[in-house]
């Protein structure tokens, strides 16, 4: 899903490996790894829990700026 503030998908997944669920982000150029979670629903939910996150922190970055 992209972003409002800058256009880009950032958060990605769930991939499955090894019977386990796994989310990757980009953030501050890297990419890092959340997981393993039990199930798609529940990595879902924790992906929605991140773009909501990063969506605040980039709008607070817009009003401080």
């Amino acid at each position: 899903m992209a972003n409002e503030a800058t256009g880009k998908q950032r958060v990605f997944g769930p991939e499955e490996r090894e019977g386990k669920w796994w989310l990757f982000a980009y953030v501050g150029g890297l990419q890092k790894e959340w997981g393993p979670y039990a199930s798609e629903s529940f990595a879902n939910g924790a992906r929605n829990g991140l773009e909501k996150l990063f969506a605040e922190q980039d709008t607070f970055r817009k009003r401080s700026s």
